[in-house]
């Protein structure tokens, strides 16, 4: 329930409401439900704020009462199918039956939850109490998403998961060691191997451990990291409280750990908030630096034809991106001022030895203040993953 809703929550952030939520339409990564994926956005919207919907779609075990009534509606039907599924879970059966879509509607309308005493014993009153909180009729008193995750039932347990498990705590102390060590603010190739690591390594097993940690950081279950958020998960995690479970690699990974320079370094969007590509980039590519067979690897994803060099029309293929930016990431990178990159140079900029050539290389701002890097930056790590793929890094300009 934790992933699936931290799920929701990332996409009501983003102004998108789903609509057709189902057990159908979540599919489990791995085996330890930690990686939940939605599917099948076919009938979601994107709302502007305020704006709320009167159509009625979705599956019927799973359609809240409002639509039924012809009601407006918003975010909260999401967040009533997830009651329903969490029902469905815990108890085996859907919370409102019929022998036709009608006779469930009518169900739904009347608010009739079918609960079977023998099985509801076997459920904590904690899980049962968030059932309801979900399956409120009235969506002006249901909660968000984000109000759902904060229920005991669920926050108990991300606590107890963070504190408790060796595998995340020793997940958290590896992602953090990287992050110590990453460099970026000066380096656009720097930037751009950081997104493209993370586009294209999604479900490598070397991420899955990347994705824990930043679950164990990511509290308020948003998909991104504020510094605060930060701050106080490391102090619960591997603070005086957690004494029993303190081992010597966790003090070990807090040292020397600046945390303003370590947002500076990898909120390349410059949102004040690092976000999940951002985190997974940095921690890919400075995981690639210490192996010089990984350097290949990273340099042949840019190298398209194993020419042994990177051209402009390599970068552009790539990166998507216009000749400016193009031009820019050449320049600062091309020690030898042949217009090209070459594997020494593309190594010398991802250990932070690139020395730069020719005039100072500076981000036009638009007309809006902002810095073509940041724009670059913030269309690239705002992007939904499903879709970053195919868009690689593009409209850097």
């Amino acid at each position: 329930m934790n992933a699936l809703l931290s799920c929701v929550n990332y996409f009501h952030s983003k102004n998108i409401v789903h609509r057709d939520l189902k057990l159908e339409n979540i599919l489990l990564h791995d085996s330890d439900y930690s990686n939940v994926k939605i599917i099948d956005f076919g009938l979601s919207k994107s709302l502007r704020k305020g704006q709320k919907l009167s159509d009625t779609v979705g599956t019927p075990y799973y359609v809240c009462p409002e639509m039924l009534c012809k009601e407006k509606y918003d975010y909260k039907c999401d967040v009533w199918s997830v009651g329903v599924i969490a029902f469905m879970l815990l108890g085996g059966y859907p919370p409102f039956d019929g022998d036709s879509d009608k006779e469930i509607f009518e169900a739904i309308e009347k608010g009739e939850l079918m609960q079977n005493d023998q099985v509801w014993e076997q459920v904590s009153d904690e899980a049962l109490e968030f059932i309801l909180f979900l399956l409120e009729p009235n969506a002006s008193w249901r909660p968000t998403a984000a109000e759902a995750l904060e229920h005991p039932w669920l926050a108990k347990q991300r606590e107890t998961t963070v504190r408790r498990c060796a595998t995340r705590r020793s997940s958290l102390r590896s992602s953090l060691t990287e992050l110590k060590q990453f460099q970026s603010s000066k380096c656009l190739l720097r930037q751009a191997a950081s997104a493209v690591l993370a586009s294209q390594h999604q479900h490598d097993d070397e991420v899955k451990g990347i994705g824990r940690a930043f679950q164990c950081l990511d509290r308020s279950c948003s998909g991104e990291l504020s510094k605060l958020d930060f701050q106080n998960v490391l102090t619960a995690v591997f603070g005086d409280d957690s004494e029993e479970f303190k081992t010597p690699e966790d003090e070990e990974a807090l040292v020397g750990l600046d945390i303003d320079n370590l947002f500076v370094q990898v909120n390349v969007s410059r949102s004040g908030c690092i976000n999940y590509s951002e985190f997974i980039g940095a921690c890919l590519l400075q995981k690639s630096t210490v192996d010089e067979s990984r350097i290949q690897q990273v340099f042949k994803i840019f190298d398209r034809h194993d020419k042994g060099y990177i051209s402009r029309k390599d970068l552009q293929e790539v990166l998507c991106g216009d000749c400016n930016t193009i031009d820019k990431i050449i320049r600062q990178a091309d020690r030898s001022g042949a217009g090209i990159i070459s594997y020494e140079d593309f190594r010398a900029q991802l250990l932070g030895r690139g020395s730069q050539k020719g005039p100072k290389i500076t981000c036009s701002k638009d007309s809006s203040g902002r810095s073509s890097l940041k724009r670059f930056a913030r269309r690239i790590f705002d992007t939904p993953k499903n879709f970053r793929r195919s868009l690689a890094i593009s409209q850097i300009r």
